[in-house]
């Protein structure tokens, strides 16, 4: 498997980060975009995720610097970013799901592989 460069856009109290030029350069090199559902509020936001391809998106579940509801993001808000990116693609909920986790499972494999190498 070749290496996987990572690329996470992020929103703050300015707005999401990366331009849509940066994103697409981004999906050339191969890189994977984890968003949350507060990423989602903003039009411009979801024009922006709307045009990354399906196979690259995962879902954000920890953001100390993206807050929700006055608090920082976390794992229990997944599946309303799940929802969101659903009706941004016009799919199901359950489909957008089995394609996140499509797109996680190799990372974990990935990752699993290389803690077995064992160096001196």
């Amino acid at each position: 498997m070749p290496p996987v460069h990572g690329l996470e856009l992020y929103s703050d109290n300015l707005g999401i980060t990366g331009t849509p030029a940066e994103a697409r350069r981004a999906v050339a090199m191969g890189c994977y975009f984890s968003i949350s559902a507060e990423m989602l509020r903003s039009p411009k936001h979801r024009r922006l995720v709307a045009d990354l391809p399906s196979d690259r998106l995962l879902t954000e579940t920890d953001g100390p610097f993206v807050e929700a509801d006055g608090r920082s993001v976390r794992p229990m808000d997944v599946p309303s970013a799940v929802d969101q990116l659903a009706v941004l693609r016009s799919t199901k909920t359950d489909t957008m799901a089995r394609t996140i986790r499509a797109n996680l499972r190799p990372r974990f494999r990935s990752h699993e592989a290389g803690s077995r190498l064992r160096f001196g």
